[in-house]
């Protein structure tokens, strides 16, 4: 079994939600009444790393948290029914934060997602994540968020192993480029250099392989 290395992570997801209590209905079920609604989670990514072909690590990134009391992984071997694997205590970070759970077997369960809980117990949920074991062996490279904001995205890959990342304008001017090894997601940060320009082409390359991604900058 190989080691996992965090920063972050083949089957990218990634979501971007607000979840405000006062305007969501599933929110309101669970929050009585005078509570506060001041109920704020942005999730800006859901996805896992595979650790074998039974096994994968869960992982999500929040850009800020209010009043969030727990986030839970829920599966279900349907994507009606679910109970809960893990929970994770919220961090509440202005900036959000990168949160992992332990190694999940994923033999029985088919189906995850996130029921993130506020501490009034107002809830809310991710989108699913379709889970099997023929997914854990695509080899495929994703970047996210596109379109880039702040400077910064992450680059999941499905293996350990050294890749070089070259990032361009559109006309053809390189802009950055480095290169990484010993993790399955890295974070890029590009140079004051590229603000303002709105085109960008990443290419991710690993041994003679190389896949060419277009974003937009924000």
């Amino acid at each position: 079994m190989r080691k996992i290395h965090p920063f972050l992570p083949a089957g990218l997801l990634t979501i971007a939600c607000f979840l405000f209590a006062g305007n969501q209905a599933s929110a309101k079920a669970g929050m009585a009444a005078g509570q506060s609604n001041s109920f704020l989670a942005t999730l800006s990514a859901f996805d896992y790393i595979p650790v074998n072909a039974h096994t994968v690590t869960f992982t999500w990134t929040t850009s800020q948290e209010v009043n969030v009391e727990k986030i839970e992984l829920q599966a279900g071997s349907d994507s009606l029914n679910f109970i809960t694997l893990d929970v994770q205590n919220a961090f509440n970070f202005k900036y959000g934060h990168t949160y992992y759970t332990p190694e999940i077997n994923i033999d029985q369960y088919k189906y995850y997602r996130l029921r993130i809980v506020n501490e009034s117990g107002a809830e809310d949920y991710s989108t699913i994540i379709h889970l099997t074991n023929a997914s854990l062996t695509k080899q495929n490279i994703t970047l996210f968020p596109n379109p880039v904001v702040g400077l910064a995205f992450n680059i999941k890959v499905p293996t350990p192993n050294r890749i070089g990342v070259m990032v361009y304008s559109k006309e053809g001017l390189l802009l950055y480029a480095t290169s990484l090894q010993g993790q399955f997601e890295y974070r890029i940060n590009l140079p004051a250099s590229a603000n303002g320009i709105m085109n960008l082409v990443v290419q991710v390359s690993e041994n003679n392989s190389t896949q060419t991604f277009s974003v937009l900058n924000k």
